[in-house]
């Protein structure tokens, strides 16, 4: 199954003008201006494609609403699009990830799943260093149909 995913990643690259290559071997993508990485996780038929970002770290003083923001969000993932936001334990970064099988993934539906995590980490993203909170309320981002 590695296989499938180096060769789903090789094609994305050729279909999105990208260098193939690199982007096996380095498995992270610049997008929105947010580096989103990729990664390989399981076995056999259970295998996962896994995207990820590091979306830094809060304003100081709103670290304790956007924490509860963040809970609510990752709620049934209402507000984060079927990925899950959490605290990277050694820096205290907030991070997005979102896992998917592997063999429901083609290069349209890879596409689809970059295109909703970039929207979702660029809004959490800007939510983390906003001075002013967004208002009350969970933000909803639909999961992605694959």
């Amino acid at each position: 199954m590695y296989d499938r995913y180096q060769d789903l990643l090789a094609a994305f690259a050729r279909a999105n003008q990208l260098d193939a290559d690199m982007l096996t071997q380095t498995q992270a993508l610049e997008l929105d201006g947010l580096s989103v990485g990729l990664a390989f996780e399981g076995e056999g038929g259970e295998a996962d494609l896994v995207c990820f970002c590091d979306l830094g770290q809060p304003v100081p003083e709103r670290a304790a609403e956007v924490f509860k923001d963040m809970l609510e969000a990752n709620h049934f993932w209402l507000g984060t699009g079927g990925a899950t936001l959490g605290l990277q334990p050694a820096t205290g970064n907030v991070m997005l990830a979102l896992r998917t099988p592997l063999a429901v993934l083609g290069i349209e539906g890879l596409a689809a799943l970059l295109k909703l995590f970039t929207k979702v980490a660029s809004f959490w993203a800007r939510h983390l260093r906003s001075d002013t909170g967004q208002g009350s309320g969970v933000l909803h981002f639909p999961a992605v149909a694959l």
